[in-house]
């Protein structure tokens, strides 16, 4: 460090009238070497990995799979580019409405936006897409970016809690414990990430519940529940209702898990059952087209049989793949039972037991006693009879050794 020592006339060294010139420009070298190294610099790029956000938003425009995956991850402001925050808010909203989110799809939301260009236009998305090895590994990627927002986060609750301090130290005037909890609000604020800060105005909530009950006013109360979305489900359910568990299923032999190589109608042409994926367009039983809304994930190791049936039909199932199953005998007991001739009088009985018998407690008695009118004859073979819409008896059920339910498994082991 150079510098210029005077002294004025007269002086002896004590130090009395000396005057010392230090040149502005000239800054202590091992100190300035010291802040870069402890991280004290502020000229340094905030903690971010683009590649990650790129592979994230590359597997979401592949998989609807890995969309699910990733919002349980980041929201739109973990990314720290910009244009990667309007790509997933954009995929974010075509996924909420139930619409496939894929690079062309994505591409005209942004147009209609307008956001098309500040992104770097539909090259970019492609460029996305190529980018990411897998889409299976989106939520690792998301992991990534998840964790370098938090790191900038950090940051920023440094940089908060730094100006506090040496805002009380100008005289503020501030409490310091007020500082402290500032401080620690600032901290916490890292971690919580879940916490939503938009608001939302009282009147845009109620109004489309006003809305919906004014429709079911108008519509003579036909739908009292809340609606699904799905018209032909509503109508059967009259909407959800509170307590009630509805789950939808189907009975064995309807397809639901089918073999990777099935083939399957589509508008255009076949596609197989391993290529299917949520917003694709199949044909169903009425020949209409309809988009697939959930597909599980592929079962693997799982050993499967080849079903070849009297009519030439050849599919491919399972092991625990069930079977509802008819013998002989339960051929010849279905019958006689249609050739039981209900009369007037029998009915009257039946009706009259099953109404006393609703209104008891114990359901089993009350199957017992309906039963118990019919007759000793077809007590033994009639397993659950019931009354359906007071007019028509139906069997419900019938004994095992006549009806049952066989895995694929069981069924083959009987032909080895």
């Amino acid at each position: 460090m150079a510098c210029e020592q005077r002294r004025s006339p007269g002086s002896q060294g004590d130090g009395q009238g000396e005057h010392v010139a230090i040149p502005d420009n000239v800054r202590p070298v091992e100190a300035s070497r010291a802040s870069n190294n402890d991280g004290g610099g502020y000229d340094r790029t905030p903690p971010q990995d683009v590649a990650a956000e790129q592979c994230v938003l590359g597997g979401m425009l592949l998989s609807k799979d890995a969309i699910a995956d990733v919002v349980e991850i980041l929201r739109v402001n973990d990314f720290y580019k910009p244009v990667h925050a309007t790509i997933f808010d954009t995929v974010l909203d075509l996924y909420g409405r139930g619409e496939p989110a894929d690079p062309i799809t994505v591409a005209a939301a942004l147009t209609d936006s307008g956001d098309i260009g500040r992104i770097g236009g539909v090259p970019y998305l492609h460029t996305l897409v190529n980018t990411v090895p897998t889409a299976a590994n989106a939520s690792y990627y998301a992991r990534i970016v998840g964790e370098r927002a938090i790191l900038r986060r950090l940051v920023e609750a440094g940089t908060r809690i730094v100006q506090l301090g040496y805002g009380s130290g100008a005289g503020t005037g501030r409490d310091v414990d007020d500082l402290v909890d500032l401080a620690q609000q600032a901290v916490y604020d890292v971690t919580e990430k879940r916490v939503s800060e938009d608001y939302a105005v009282l009147n845009d909530l109620l109004q489309p519940t006003l809305d919906e009950i004014e429709a079911i006013g108008a519509n003579g109360g036909a739908m009292t529940g809340v609606p699904t979305g799905f018209s032909d489900l509503d109508r059967l359910l009259g909407g959800l209702h509170p307590g009630q568990l509805v789950i939808v299923a189907g009975r064995p032999g309807l397809g639901k898990a089918l073999a990777l190589d099935t083939p399957l109608p589509t508008p255009d042409g076949w596609t197989t059952m391993g290529e299917v994926q949520v917003g694709a367009q199949l044909i169903g039983d009425d020949g209409l087209p309809t988009t697939v809304v959930a597909a599980t994930e592929v079962m693997e190791g799982r050993p499967c049989y080849e079903v070849e049936f009297s009519d030439g039909t050849v599919i491919v199932a399972d092991a625990e793949h069930e079977w509802r199953t008819t013998t002989r005998a339960g051929r010849r007991w279905q019958g006689a039972s249609r050739a039981f001739c209900w009369n007037e009088r029998l009915l009257t009985r039946v009706r009259a037991a099953s109404s006393a018998a609703a209104s008891q407690s114990d359901r089993l008695i009350a199957l017992k006693e309906v039963l118990t009118e019919v007759g000793d004859e077809f007590e033994d073979n009639l397993y659950a009879a019931l009354l359906e819409r007071g007019e028509r008896l139906t069997v419900a059920d019938a004994p095992a050794e006549r009806f049952g339910v066989f895995t694929t498994e069981q069924i083959a082991a009987t032909l080895r």
